[in-house]
């Protein structure tokens, strides 16, 4: 999970209603290894004075096995457009001599 919301507070990364991720700042990433299911993801943000809004979620997301998943939260507070970007990576190569490369 990587915040990417410039404008952003802090924020905890809730799955199924408890804190994954705690205090996370703009541009920091979290690895979350959930076992094969169904979540449901929050991102709450940590206002002036302790108190959180949510910004993101919660949002019911299935996890399959041999899939790696990247959750980037995207967009600006200033103009309300928070969302999550979802990639799913099954890690095969077409051929063993390239690379991957994802631009988002």
């Amino acid at each position: 999970m990587l915040h990417g919301v410039s404008d952003a507070p802090l924020v905890n990364i809730g799955i199924n209603g408890a804190n994954a991720i705690e205090g996370a700042d703009y541009k920091d990433a979290g690895v979350l290894n959930p076992e094969v299911g169904t979540y449901d993801v929050t991102v709450n943000g940590i206002l002036p004075g302790g108190d959180t809004t949510t910004v993101i979620g919660p949002a019911s997301l299935m996890f399959a096995e041999g899939i790696n998943y990247d959750i980037i939260a995207s967009g600006n507070l200033g103009n309300d457009s928070i969302a999550p970007i979802i990639l799913e990576d099954d890690g095969e190569f077409i051929d063993a001599s390239m690379a991957r490369l994802r631009v988002v």
